[in-house]
């Protein structure tokens, strides 16, 4: 077995089967908390730099969200090719947003979360990764339940996207896998509108 030298007094293991693990050499807990509906961690890797970590899941972390952040929001805003309106459901992070109010066809993008205190973790210790959006004047931030602002929302969205956590459970995305979800979202698209999940 090849050795290195080991730099890390704390080590998070994320279960990806009940067979496998990753396991993440931690430098420094940014910040922790149980909040009213998850685990969170945003902390500093040896490899990853930052990372935001939700019940014991990675969502994302500095050294390579572009990878994940980029695709899941340009190709279907350039499909649309000038989208006015994007609803983004999740995100915590703010780099969703991020990408979306790179372009300049777009008037307004509502950002809904249900944990404030997620959001509130990323604004303060994860700017790599919103570079200041949640100030962006077209940019609206909503702590609250998706359902309920799918239930109230107008009907003319450009561009939906669904940036959850992973649907276990006991997490607060679960509800937003399913039928129901799928439908109340095509209720509240244009007509010639685009919604992408990342699955």
């Amino acid at each position: 077995m090849s050795g290195s030298e080991v730099r890390a007094d704390f080590w998070m293991s994320e279960y990806i089967t009940p067979w496998d693990i990753y396991v993440h050499g931690i430098i420094s807990v940014l910040a922790y908390k149980k909040t009213a509906y998850q685990e969170m961690y945003v902390v500093e890797t040896g490899t990853y730099g930052k990372g935001l970590v939700l019940d014991g899941k990675w969502q994302s972390c500095t050294g390579d969200e572009f990878l994940y952040h980029e695709p899941l929001v340009h190709p279907a805003m350039i499909c649309h090719g000038s989208p006015k309106k994007v609803l983004v459901l999740g995100g915590g992070e703010g780099a969703t947003i991020r990408e979306v109010l790179r372009w300049k066809t777009v008037e307004k993008v509502v950002m809904i979360d249900i944990d404030g205190e997620v959001v509130e973790a990323c604004r303060e210790h994860l700017p790599e990764m919103h570079q200041n959006a949640f100030d962006d004047p077209r940019c609206e931030v909503v702590i609250g339940d998706a359902l309920d602002y799918l239930d109230n929302t107008d009907k003319d969205w450009d561009i939906v996207i669904s940036d959850l956590s992973d649907p276990i459970e006991e997490g607060p995305s679960f509800q937003l896998f399913t039928k129901e979800y799928f439908e109340k979202v095509r209720n509240i698209m244009s007509p010639n509108g685009y919604f992408v999940v990342q699955a």
